[in-house]
């Protein structure tokens, strides 16, 4: 699934905090950065598009998947500023 997320880097971290998914950013090439959850999913993320890409052990990426589809679509969540935009690959 490809996400599409019009927010910064700090947006992202805490949303990311809000929903436990514990682990790191770190600043890679090319303008994007990378988020290396301790489960072992990592998030890519670039802020210039707002393009997101999850990749990692299936299980892992599958449960980081479902935690942002079920955070973008739910509204009681306090920091709904950023916008989220889900689309599939296909």
């Amino acid at each position: 699934m490809l996400f599409k997320f019009k927010g910064s880097v700090t947006d992202l971290h805490l949303i990311l905090k809000e929903l436990q998914i514990v682990g790191k950013f770190r600043k890679r090439t090319n303008d994007y950065w990378q988020y290396y959850a301790f489960s072992g999913a990592v998030l890519n993320f670039w802020p210039r598009k707002g393009t997101i890409t999850i990749q990692g052990p299936e299980e892992e990426k599958a449960e980081m998947e479902c935690l942002i589809v079920n955070y973008a679509e739910d509204d009681n969540f306090a920091n709904k500023d950023a916008k989220w935009y889900l689309k599939d690959k296909k």
